[in-house]
């Protein structure tokens, strides 16, 4: 009995290593990739602007 007891907190402190891990690593890795990437877009689209929709659309 006591084992089993032991097999299930392994497994909840294990589960809660995991979703630490990803909260307080991966989250922010992924937001510094998505700005990284958003400023690389906003740098192409300052680099071209004849790329913008409706740029290029004739007056009239």
């Amino acid at each position: 009995m006591i084992e089993n007891r032991n097999t299930i907190l392994a497994v909840i402190l294990s589960g809660l290593v995991l979703i630490a891990w990803q909260y307080f690593y991966n989250i922010p890795t992924m937001e510094k990739q998505r700005a990284a990437q958003q400023a690389e877009l906003a740098q192409k689209q300052a680099a071209n602007p004849a790329a913008t929709p409706g740029a290029n659309q004739p007056a009239g």
